[in-house]
């Protein structure tokens, strides 16, 4: 009876060391199996491709023939008829505008008083003193009032030149704006570009995994920094000495991953570099058309400021006439 009170009690002890023996045993492969799960860190790979890069950007300038000839009519005038277009091709002895002659007639009738003044002389001896003293007054009255015909006319030609220089200058006023605002806005996109070329050079580094964490050297994967999309490219990859972590009864050993950026907001470091050139490029060539510009409004104000004298001069003129 002694004995069989034994046996049982060493049956129990038994049994307890092999519910310990394997609760241990549970805990043990749970915390490999967790600390399996905190080394997986969930990666994309890309396969590196190549393609071409379209860049697209909008200028404001002024298209200039290569070349250019002046057309300088003998008689001035207001141009009242064109047989033209912009763009049309033409050739040498076609009419391409017609100029009003009205200036050109008034140029006739003095003439014709001229040869009328001629004509009284001639007579002063033929005819009476009186009547040769009022065609001579006649003559010289018809004269003066084609001379102020001419010269309000040529007052109303000269404000129509003003006024055309006031809308020239202000369509160059527009365009000046314009290119303004191009070129702040290409600076700040340099600005951008030149940031992103620097952070080729600054986000570089490396991470500790196990085998198969991160791609092969060559191998790609993404990540984000700073709401920026980065792709990296492994360069280099080196175990680390005596690290590993056991998963079941596999070995996985811990690798060093030496990485470097591919591209950054889906731009390669050869297209930024090319994106640079070009940029620096077109605001050079928009920096030189500004400079243009200044000139041509300068050149304005010159001729706007000539015109004002000329007219001065012309109303002096015409009221001379008038008091005559």
């Amino acid at each position: 009876m002694l004995r069989k009170v034994c046996y049982r009690k060493q049956a129990l002890a038994m049994a307890a060391v092999l519910a310990v023996s394997a609760v241990f045993t549970g805990c043990g492969r749970e915390a490999a199996q967790e600390e399996e799960k905190d080394l997986t860190i969930p990666v994309e790979s890309a396969k590196p491709e190549l393609g071409d890069l379209t860049l697209q950007n909008s200028f404001i300038g002024t298209i200039s023939p290569e070349d250019t000839v002046s057309v300088m009519p003998l008689a001035a005038g207001v141009v009242t008829e064109t047989n033209f277009e912009v763009g049309d091709r033409v050739n040498a002895g076609d009419v391409l505008f017609k100029i009003d002659d009205s200036t050109a007639q008034l140029q006739l009738a003095a003439a014709k008083l001229g040869k009328a003044n001629a004509d009284l002389q001639a007579a002063s001896a033929l005819g009476p003193q009186q009547d040769l003293s009022l065609l001579s007054q006649q003559a010289a009255l018809d004269q003066i009032n084609n001379q102020i015909a001419s010269a309000a006319q040529g007052m109303d030609q000269t404000r129509d030149s003003r006024k055309d220089q006031e809308d020239q200058k202000e369509n160059l006023e527009d365009q000046k704006s314009d290119l303004k605002h191009s070129i702040n806005e290409s600076k700040d996109n340099m600005k951008n570009l030149q940031a992103l070329a620097a952070q080729f050079q600054t986000n570089t580094g490396s991470v500790t995994g196990r085998d198969g964490a991160y791609p092969e050297v060559g191998g790609t994967f993404d990540m984000q920094i700073n709401g920026t999309a980065f792709t990296f490219v492994v360069t280099e990859k080196s175990q680390v000495l005596g690290a590993s972590t056991v998963s079941g009864s596999d070995i996985l050993h811990m690798y060093t991953y030496t990485y470097q950026p591919y591209k950054i907001a889906n731009m390669t470091s050869e297209e930024v570099s090319g994106a640079l050139t070009a940029l620096q490029s077109a605001l050079s060539t928009m920096e030189s058309a500004q400079g243009n510009l200044d000139t041509a409004l300068d050149g304005m104000d010159t001729a706007i400021k000539n015109i004002d004298n000329g007219l001065d001069s012309a109303q002096n003129t015409l009221d001379f006439l008038n008091k005559s």
